[in-house]
């Protein structure tokens, strides 16, 4: 998985679960502490989703394929997520992230389950050398 569509996508999921995590495990959501837990998973989610937007997606432009269709009902959670995290993000009371942290199980399981893998089958080496390059672009970390 290593050089695959797949292995790249679940380290950045790995990392926003790591965030999500921390972040449910502060005491006070109110703290300095908490709040840049919360920014930090802000960053890496909207980073996360302008990849698949701008990287994986767009390569759907490029074909007709049962993963597009996918990709556009996947696309169209991502603006029901950023929306979420804006609400969230602006609740200067309480940052509660249970029911993003719900929707977003289910949509990684689907992207981790069907549609990387299934990507990864159709793409050409070089399709997945370019997608890797711009992925390194946007998050060298992963």
């Amino acid at each position: 998985m290593e050089n695959s569509v797949t292995g790249i996508m679940i380290r950045h999921h790995a990392a926003i679960d790591l965030l999500i995590k921390l972040f449910n495990e502060e005491p006070d959501k109110k703290s300095p502490a908490s709040e840049k837990t919360f920014e930090d998973f802000k960053w890496e989610l909207e980073k996360h989703i302008f990849t698949e937007e701008r990287v994986i997606f767009k390569l759907c432009g490029e074909m007709e394929s049962p993963e597009c269709k996918l990709a556009e009902r996947l696309s169209n959670e991502h603006k029901t997520f950023l929306d979420l995290l804006d609400k969230i993000a602006k609740d200067k009371e309480e940052k509660d992230i249970s029911g993003l942290q719900t929707l977003l199980a289910g949509h990684k399981k689907i992207e981790e389950a069907d549609l990387y893998p299934r990507l990864d089958a159709i793409l050409s080496q070089r399709q997945k050398e370019i997608v890797f390059e711009k992925i390194n672009d946007i998050s060298p970390a992963n």
